[in-house]
């Protein structure tokens, strides 16, 4: 639990998994959650709606987090970022490479094609650009034309949100 809040029906126990990264060094997904963990709600509803998955066939690297932890994160080529968007995104919505969304977390736009990967309880998770400041998942991506309508529920507690109202 961060903050106070977690997903109910949510366990605090998270599949760990161990990497080889190209440099030789091994590097693990967490297996517990961790104090002020980034993005720890939407992570714990992506674990609900996202299956379990084997992982990607990718090299990995740690992203480095404010808070001295990491996340693993996959280097995927842009080639095949369009076919991940697809297989990858929970949501309804058509996502390809050169399409456009704003990221609640950071409050800027970005073309989906500089999007990431990570790894995350026997998941694979699409993540903004700036995870690795401010968080920002799949979850927290809306059109640029809801922008200016969603950043005051956003920012207004100077607090994580889960739900953002439009106006």
């Amino acid at each position: 639990m961060t903050d106070g809040i977690q997903v109910k029906g949510v366990s605090s126990t998270l599949v760990g998994e161990d990497f080889l990264t190209s440099e030789g060094e091994v590097i693990s997904t967490p297996s517990a959650i961790r104090e002020n963990e980034m993005s720890l709600p939407e992570k714990q509803l992506l674990s609900i709606i996202v299956k379990p998955a084997p992982p990607l066939p990718y090299p990995v690297r740690k992203m480095a987090l404010p808070d001295g932890s990491y996340e693993v994160e996959y280097v995927v080529p842009g080639k095949d970022k369009g076919r991940l968007l697809k297989e990858l995104n929970p949501m309804k919505t058509r996502l390809t490479p050169n399409c456009t969304r704003f990221c609640l977390h950071q409050q800027k736009t970005f073309r989906l094609a500089k999007c990431r990967v990570i790894r995350y309880n026997g998941r694979n998770l699409l993540v903004s650009p700036w995870y690795d400041q401010t968080g920002g998942t799949v979850l927290d991506w809306v059109s640029p034309s809801f922008a200016g309508k969603c950043e005051a529920a956003c920012t207004e507690s100077g607090k994580e949100v889960i739900v953002a109202t439009l106006k």
